[in-house]
């Protein structure tokens, strides 16, 4: 967490979101993982991406991000103005939606410079493996947060656990009890699915 990040965020290191609900939400459908984890994120470690990081500094043409876990990312004004363009994010708070779209697009280099399903060509294709679909916790890890993750049960997260569920096709962040369904606060995670095969789910410590 560095206090003398370059990086501007409208909330100070460590606040939460006001409304993590319905001022930042996906509208596009294969990205769920990386938005569940990046509200789930905040939520536990404060809106801005200042707090989530190890520390951010100007780079060239950019920013230069040290994750939690080391890793060292470099993105530029342009790649963080596509991004912007390409998440799909929408939602009333712009301050969240800048925090959201830099996470997203730090996310996407590292998924760039890791090859993330051969995305080494381009941030482009760093993005578009973003926004393919992809397995429970692959976001956290790109974030850098790995070493901040647990397996969780449905009842963990019920019980007010912050997290991530996934289950049928879909993963959404589990705040308070609830799940975040598309910018709206939806009802507690369905606790009849008994199985731990019928869902995976992720809490954050």
């Amino acid at each position: 967490m560095d206090q003398g990040s370059t990086y501007r965020s409208s909330k100070a290191i460590g606040e939460k979101p006001a409304d993590i609900w319905g001022e930042f939400y996906q509208t596009r459908e294969g990205n769920c993982v990386t938005v569940s984890a990046i509200k789930a994120a905040m939520m536990k470690f404060g809106q801005s991406p200042v707090g989530i990081y190890r520390e951010i500094q100007t780079a060239d043409q950019g920013y230069r991000v040290t994750t939690r876990d080391g890793a060292v990312v470099t993105v530029t004004h342009e790649e963080l103005r596509v991004a912007a363009e390409r998440s799909g994010f929408q939602g009333g708070d712009a301050g969240q939606l800048k925090d959201a779209n830099f996470l997203y697009a730090v996310s996407a280099k590292r998924a760039q410079m890791e090859n993330h399903e051969g995305a080494w060509d381009s941030f482009d294709a760093g993005m578009q493996s973003l926004n393919n679909g992809e397995g429970p916790g692959a976001a956290f890890k790109r974030l850098g947060l790995f070493g901040h993750i647990r397996h969780a049960t449905m009842q963990d997260l019920a019980n007010g656990a912050i997290g991530t569920l996934a289950y049928d096709g879909h993963s959404v962040a589990v705040i308070d009890g609830h799940e975040e369904r598309y910018g709206a606060k939806g009802l507690p995670p369905p606790l009849h699915r008994k199985l731990v095969a019928e869902y995976q789910a992720i809490k954050l410590i």
